[in-house]
């Protein structure tokens, strides 16, 4: 299992039969996909999260525990053109995509 870096998790996730809360930051490896819903902490992970391209995410909340999530997303895709996306933060350097449809569904 190759390691895909660290991410931090800013929905809750159930991966390979364990809960990962909001907030939480683990390392993740193959063969899991990061969501939208991650962010990428490190150089592998934000190669990474590129490779996936921009899609939409759900409601950024916890889902199971009343504390507070005080979390500053730094690397997160934002719209730069009708078409185009671009990384912020550690994913700056990369080049903006250019995706017609962003969405769940295409």
């Amino acid at each position: 299992m190759a390691s895909l870096g660290k991410f931090r998790f800013l929905a809750d996730h159930y991966v390979n039969e364990q809960f990962i809360g909001a907030g939480e930051v683990h390392e993740m490896f193959d063969p899991w996909v990061p969501t939208s819903d991650v962010e990428p902490l490190d150089a592998t992970s934000t190669a990474k999260f590129y490779a996936q391209g921009p899609s939409l995410g759900s409601l950024v909340r916890t889902q199971f525990t009343t504390m507070y999530n005080a979390t500053f997303v730094v690397t997160y895709w934002r719209q730069i053109g009708s078409s185009y996306w671009a990384l912020t933060g550690l994913g700056a350097s990369y080049p903006p995509m250019s995706v017609f449809e962003v969405g769940r569904v295409k």
